[in-house]
């Protein structure tokens, strides 16, 4: 299957999975659901190669601006983590690690220059492991395992990107 071919399936596939699993949430179709019934009904969202963990609601004054944390793993083991504020601004931003990575991590969260941090601006980011568990500077994960390294090296921070921009279009 080409890559056109699989992208629109995929969009197909979300929106139809998104649109069962919002079915009668809202009494009025006209009125937007409440920040924290949106949160929720992203754990039920359903994507090729992704698995949603949990999608928390965070409300005004924990952690900054009110928001909701999307946690879920790609494949088998990317993990990610996107944080999506309720009064979100339409930009989407990643955040990266250092060194080698191993934990989700999402340097995006750090304050401005000008005052407040992405998600208090109302931007949408994400962070990734990049496919493993490990400290910043040991790489036995690596060791005998091609797809880690293919992971690190570029596939995971792709994948993470296309897969938080999916779940920000629904």
């Amino acid at each position: 299957m080409s890559f056109t071919r699989l992208a629109v399936a995929l969009t197909i596939a979300s929106g139809l999975a998104l649109a069962a699993a919002c079915a009668g949430l809202a009494a009025d179709p006209d009125t937007p659901l409440p920040a924290a019934e949106r949160c929720s009904a992203l754990a039920n969202l359903e994507l090729i190669d992704l698995r949603i963990t949990s999608a928390e609601h965070v409300p005004l004054g924990d952690r900054g601006a009110e928001h909701c944390v999307v946690s879920g793993v790609i494949e088998t083991e990317i993990n990610f983590e996107l944080l999506l504020p309720s009064e979100w601004n339409g930009r989407f931003m990643m955040g990266g690690g250092g060194g080698y990575v191993g934990s989700v991590q999402n340097q995006a969260q750090t304050l401005f220059a000008h005052g407040g941090t992405p998600l208090e601006r109302g931007y949408a980011s994400v962070g990734t492991d990049t496919g493993h568990v490990g400290g910043g500077i040991e790489a036995s994960w690596a060791l005998d395992h091609p797809e880690r390294q293919e992971n690190f090296g570029h596939r995971a921070v792709h994948l993470t990107a296309e897969a938080a921009k999916s779940i920000l279009r629904h």
